[in-house]
């Protein structure tokens, strides 16, 4: 998703090629709600998903591989999002993988279970 999209709808459209289709608005309003730039890539043999926290007055970076089976998508994406509410609440202070991402990646998981 590299063009600006500004609805909803259009987020949900474009999501919904990934992700399984009861979970479309849950990721849309994720997205929506976050200063972030989210990219479906090309497959990446050592990663599935990236979260990249951005320079001053820039957003976010989040890229998912396009060619992950829509529940592997969906985790990925949870995953990454996981990563940016964790570094817009503690910055770079917190282990990647520590208590507090484990924390919010429980937050944002548990509305899919």
């Amino acid at each position: 998703m590299k063009q600006r999209i500004k609805s909803k709808s259009d987020v949900m459209k474009s999501f919904g090629k990934y992700l399984p289709e009861h979970f479309v608005e849950y990721v849309t309003d994720l997205f929506l709600a976050s200063n972030v730039r989210f990219s479906i890539v090309q497959s990446r043999t050592t990663k599935l998903g990236d979260f990249r926290a951005s320079l001053p007055g820039e957003k976010h970076r989040i890229t998912v591989n396009g060619d992950l089976n829509k529940f592997s998508f969906l985790i990925t994406t949870l995953h990454e999002f996981a990563h940016l509410n964790n570094y817009n609440k503690y910055g770079s202070r917190v282990l990647p993988h520590g208590e507090e991402w484990k924390r919010e990646f429980l937050r944002v998981f548990l509305p899919v279970i």
